[in-house]
């Protein structure tokens, strides 16, 4: 599985992270056990609703045209609808200790 470096900006600092690229039609993180960060990249900015269904906890980061930050959500378990705008959405599965080591660099 190949990683992509994605650089961004997130309250004016650069920073970067490796993704695995999904297609939008993806089921994402649903019924994973371990994940490398997932990463939804769509042709415009759209609104869009998320669920975390069948997932562990996870983070998504939210980016614009820009790669700038405009939402960081966190994802509790079952929870069933939640409505953010963007153009990237990376998602970043929890680890054992309630963080995750790539969360961690953001």
């Amino acid at each position: 599985m190949a990683l992509t470096r994605i650089d961004y900006i997130d309250e004016g600092k650069k920073r970067n992270i490796f993704v695995k690229k999904v297609p939008f039609y993806s089921i994402g993180l649903i019924f994973k056990k371990r994940s490398s960060p997932l990463m939804f990249e769509l042709k415009d900015e759209k609104c869009l609703g998320f669920t975390s269904v069948f997932c562990k906890k996870f983070y998504m980061i939210v980016l614009d045209k820009n790669k700038k930050v405009v939402d960081k959500i966190y994802f509790d378990k079952w929870k069933i609808k939640v409505n953010c705008c963007g153009k990237y959405f990376i998602e970043i599965m929890e680890i054992n200790d309630g963080t995750s080591s790539e969360y961690r660099n953001i």
